[in-house]
């Protein structure tokens, strides 16, 4: 996570930093045990970086719940369509 704030140029207080790591991680050990497509080795990087930049975006929107924040960047990424190729993906 801390990798996709400073590309995003975001800065958090040290203990939003630990929010937003902690619900990062939550959401990427769920993807990867649910066995969705999202989480095999070649949409990797797309998957962490819509994560990332849900999660983000949600704690610049005030919340900062681990579990909603997971959640929801969970519900988002399902929602994405997925191509036979993975997406390039633009930060912000």
């Amino acid at each position: 996570m801390h990798g996709f704030l400073t590309q995003f140029g975001m800065v958090f207080a040290p203990e939003q930093v630990k929010v937003l790591s902690d619900a990062f991680d939550a959401a990427w050990e769920r993807l990867q045990a649910s066995g969705a497509p999202y989480g095999m080795p070649e949409y990797a990087d797309a998957a962490r970086t819509h994560l990332a930049r849900h999660i983000i975006s949600a704690a610049r929107r005030g919340n900062l719940d681990r579990r909603k924040l997971a959640n929801d960047a969970l519900v988002y990424l399902s929602r994405q369509k997925l191509s036979r190729k993975p997406p390039n993906l633009s930060l912000l």
